[in-house]
């Protein structure tokens, strides 16, 4: 789980490492300030189209303490049910602004999405996870074209990245001969100096955390 010390961020982000340290170590308020790890499962329908992404993110311990401050334990992982469903409402409800943090497009051509579906959250630990299905407007025919999703908060507040395991990316259903390429962020030295300048009572411009974004391509021959 990242702790937000350059270091952490260079394990996580190999790609920009060099970007880094041409900058030496990046001032203590600088962006981003909060840390998730996702996993991603392509859902495909039963003719061979990509209907849902299927999201599970896991927060860092210190945001989760921050978010769930004041709540009750009652055993198990699980927060107390009634403090628990106004959080889930507040926060999907927050996210619905921003696109649920996520982007897909079928070609070039950028896809909308259906309202969330089968939305929880929970305890893992003392890191808040949060789980839901976002289905696709209209399901994309994956044998047409690559399609392209990344997950990311356009201010670079918070850092999302995939998980640090080996089935963080998933296809389930999908036909046979279909694959998936992870494309690791490489922003050039400007942008990470713009993120480092910013404190937490600043905000990003929006789009600069799409120059720290992973994006995963799905081809299916």
């Amino acid at each position: 789980m990242i702790r937000g010390l350059p270091f952490h961020v260079c394990r996580r982000l190999r790609a920009i490492c060099a970007a880094i340290l041409l900058l030496a170590s990046l001032p203590a308020g600088a962006h981003p300030h909060a840390w998730i790890d996702v996993e991603v499962e392509a859902r495909f329908d039963a003719t061979s189209r990509i209907a849902s992404l299927h999201m599970v993110w896991l927060f860092d311990d210190i945001y989760s303490a921050y978010v769930t401050q004041g709540l009750s334990f009652t055993g198990n992982d699980a927060l107390d049910p009634e403090r628990t469903a106004r959080i889930l409402t507040v926060m999907m409800k927050n996210l619905a602004r921003f696109h649920y943090m996520t982007t897909v497009e079928a070609g070039s051509r950028p896809v909308k999405f259906a309202p969330p579906e089968d939305t929880s959250i929970m305890l893992r630990g003392r890191s808040l996870e949060l789980e839901f299905t976002l289905p696709l407007a209209e399901p994309i025919p994956a044998l047409q074209g690559p399609v392209t999703y990344s997950v990311y908060d356009p201010s670079y507040y918070i850092e999302m990245l995939h998980a640090e395991k080996d089935d963080a990316i998933r296809l389930r259903g999908a036909p046979a001969g279909c694959r998936f390429e992870l494309i690791a962020p490489r922003p050039d030295p400007e942008r990470v100096r713009e993120a480092a300048d910013l404190d937490r009572t600043q905000q990003g411009r929006d789009g600069l955390g799409a120059f720290f974004a992973e994006r995963v391509t799905i081809r299916c021959d």
